[in-house]
């Protein structure tokens, strides 16, 4: 017997760039994160109870809604993978430690019933490269099986004004303001109340430092979400 993940209310839209996108339409992280503790949180394993999520298309987005980081919302698109493509840092389940290796030959079994496993953790690395921080196993499973495995991904971009670059993890607020500094977003006020939304949760201040001239251009004053480690005495 499966579990069962109850879809998310709102309208998931894939057919658009994410900065176009309202909050209601991207899937709330906290929702995944409630609705997998309520099945597992009661002694039910994961490694003998398969778990079935909504059926989420190639392309729509999460947004980590209940923490607000140094730039913002953090967002991940779910995409296919190549699973000989991607980079593993573990490799416990070669070598069956803990039965680790049991447990993919487990989850290649069950996918060949029809049971595709949960989406896996990616990220970009900075050499541009796809690796897994979750989910190696299923990994495992999905070279056992020969299938493209879904994952989960958070790509590494550039931020900031000339001067002030740096690389980082990718936010709803980043890609709003790329946008808009690229002049696919034109409107200005809609900028405003984003990044305003994200400040006043106390989160989303080192965007003040990365894009000071943006932050005047659209008027807000910036000096009132500096870092605590930076406002003066």
């Amino acid at each position: 017997m499966y579990k069962t993940i109850r879809n998310h209310q709102g309208q998931i839209q894939t057919n658009k760039p994410v900065w176009q996108s309202e909050l209601h339409e991207l899937i709330p992280a906290s929702e995944l994160r409630r609705q997998i503790r309520e099945i597992y949180g009661c002694g039910v394993s994961s490694r003998y109870t398969p778990l079935r999520l909504p059926g989420y298309p190639d392309g729509a987005w999460m947004i980590e809604d209940e923490h607000v980081f140094l730039y913002g919302h953090e967002i991940e698109e779910l995409r296919s993978f190549d699973p000989a493509q991607l980079v593993v840092s573990e490799h416990m389940v070669e070598c069956n430690e803990e039965g680790r290796g049991d447990d993919a030959r487990r989850y290649a079994e069950w996918w060949r019933q029809g049971i595709e496993p949960p989406p896996i953790s990616v990220v970009e690395t900075l050499l541009g490269k796809w690796s897994v921080t979750d989910g190696h196993r299923r990994v495992a499973a999905a070279l056992i099986v020969g299938k493209p495995i879904r994952g989960w991904f958070s790509p590494y971009i550039f931020v900031g004004e000339e001067g002030r670059v740096v690389q980082a993890g990718l936010t709803f607020e980043i890609a709003v303001i790329e946008a808009y500094r690229r002049g696919e977003l034109g409107d200005g006020a809609r900028v405003k109340q984003i990044l305003e939304s994200a400040l006043t949760c106390g989160g989303a201040w080192g965007l003040t430092e990365r894009y000071p001239q943006l932050f005047s251009e659209i008027g807000i004053n910036a000096q009132h979400y500096l870092a605590p480690h930076r406002v003066s005495a």
